[in-house]
């Protein structure tokens, strides 16, 4: 798996910078509306993203780079109208992958106990895989999530493996449980 999005990586990279050369000129622009529309560069909430927006809604392609060091890529993906969709990809300080999301896509059934023990239901679910220092699968299975705070809850049946890639345990979460 980490050897395709190695090797998926720079074909996505020159698309992207293909269509940035293309749009250089029209970065950070707003509709007649004044929401944002097309390629935006900006401070984010996670540091430096580069995003696509439709109608003030992130809409397309997007990648951000750490707040501590603005050329070290943290996550790439793409929204359908204002939801994180497709697939995912989270990277650690020292550049590996430590977690994608797969076939992302909204929830509509599970729920989630909040703080004040009230029933919540994050927007999104998929399928997520954590991964060890040498990109082995660490941990997979479904997982239930809300878009902006990002807390990600397993659910349902979990694969746990270690550092050779052999499987040693397998839990059913019958209740979602946070992952640390």
């Amino acid at each position: 798996m980490i050897k395709q999005i190695v090797l998926l990586l720079p074909l996505a990279l020159v698309m992207f910078i293909t269509s940035e050369v293309d749009a250089q000129t029209n970065i950070n622009q707003k509709d007649k509306n004044g929401e944002k529309t097309g390629l935006w560069i900006e401070n984010g909430m996670y540091g430096l993203e580069e995003a696509y927006y439709q109608d003030g809604k992130y809409n397309g392609f997007f990648r951000s780079y750490s707040k501590g060091n603005k050329s070290r890529l943290s996550s790439f993906g793409s929204y359908l109208n204002g939801k994180m969709s497709g697939d995912w990809y989270f990277i650690d300080d020292k550049s590996h992958v430590y977690m994608s999301c797969e076939d992302i896509k909204p929830n509509k059934d599970l729920f989630v106990n909040s703080e004040h023990n009230k029933k919540v239901r994050p927007s999104s679910k998929a399928y997520i895989r954590l991964y060890h220092k040498n990109g082995k699968v660490k941990q997979e299975g479904l997982a239930i999530f809300d878009d902006v705070e990002i807390d990600f809850y397993r659910i349902g049946k979990w694969v746990f493996r270690d550092e050779k890639g052999k499987e040693i345990e397998i839990t059913n979460f019958h209740k979602p449980t946070l992952i640390d």
